[in-house]
């Protein structure tokens, strides 16, 4: 794993943090992604962002327990795939919950899992649709 200090522009304002850069297995799809491990980084995720903007294939949300989590769309600029998923004892990942389509301003996705992983739609349709083996929410 390396650590990258980048400069990211959130909304009007400039913040300034560091966060990992992984390569992880979710079920049999490989894919980088934009670790966010503090509640400053879980506060701003994907805010900010556009699907050209995104370089990464997802962002892994590591909150470490189980239980519910609430997550939202509300200012975000992009469609995205949101799931709840929980590592193995061998490094890699499952999904655990259905594949919820988050698209802009929904208020409340209510996910129950240790950690939650969203991809950007457009990378969800062309590249981990079928690998991730999951369920979509209805």
């Amino acid at each position: 794993m390396r650590t990258i200090i980048v400069i990211l522009l959130i909304l009007s304002g400039t913040s300034a943090f560091a966060f990992d850069i992984d390569t992880i297995r979710v079920g049999r799809c490989d894919m980088e992604v934009m670790v966010m491990s503090t509640p400053t980084e879980h506060a701003s995720g994907m805010l900010g962002f556009t699907e050209r903007s995104f370089p990464y294939g997802g962002m892994l949300f590591k909150m470490g327990k189980r239980g519910r989590k609430i997550f939202h769309t509300m200012g975000m600029s992009m469609n995205i795939r949101i799931m709840g998923v929980n590592q193995t004892s061998n490094g890699s990942y499952n999904v655990l919950t259905d594949v919820y389509n988050g698209k802009p301003n929904i208020k409340q996705i209510p996910i129950d899992a240790p950690d939650i992983l969203e991809i950007p739609e457009s990378k969800y349709q062309m590249y981990y649709k079928r690998c991730l083996q999951a369920k979509e929410a209805m």
